[in-house]
């Protein structure tokens, strides 16, 4: 089976977005509005379609 770079995946995409994501969890976190020991979650869905 071949191993996947998932830094180098979809051009790069995929490690963007979830950079991103983690981006805006640890700005809530810090949003002192937010409850700073609530759980979050980041969930990635990666979907594939033979051409």
């Amino acid at each position: 089976m071949r191993h996947f770079n998932l830094e180098t995946f979809a051009g790069g995409e995929l490690s963007r977005q979830i950079n991103r994501d983690i981006e805006a969890v640890m700005r809530n976190v810090v949003d002192p509005n937010t409850d700073v020991k609530a759980k979050r979650k980041i969930t990635v869905t990666i979907e594939f379609k033979l051409l």
